[in-house]
């Protein structure tokens, strides 16, 4: 996928409210970061990151990520760590780590 077709499927969503949506710093979240933030449409569009904790170097990808989306011009910038207890599986743990924040 292009990033001009990422930019095409999220302007409908962006109607000049509040939106956060999580951003890895992957190659797909960056892209989103990138459309959202050229499409943004007047809205209110604030990345947020979270560190797991799970791999060496977390904390300081996270803190990477967010000086990235800071450097693409996104004014806001939310960081959080979250606290996985892995109790059914790595995903469904950090998902449910994430919604905690």
């Amino acid at each position: 996928m292009s990033l001009w077709e990422i930019r095409k499927a999220v302007k409908p969503w962006l109607t000049g409210e509040l939106i956060l949506f999580g951003c890895s710093g992957g190659t797909d979240s960056m892209a989103m970061a990138a459309a959202l933030l050229k499409e943004g449409n007047n809205s209110k569009i604030i990345p947020v990151v979270v560190d797991h904790g799970l791999q060496d170097g977390s904390a300081q990808i996270a803190a990477d990520t967010v000086s990235k989306l800071k450097q693409m011009g996104f004014p806001e910038v939310l960081s959080a760590k979250a606290n996985v207890e892995i109790t059914d599986g790595l995903e469904a743990s950090a998902r449910r780590a994430r919604y905690q924040i």
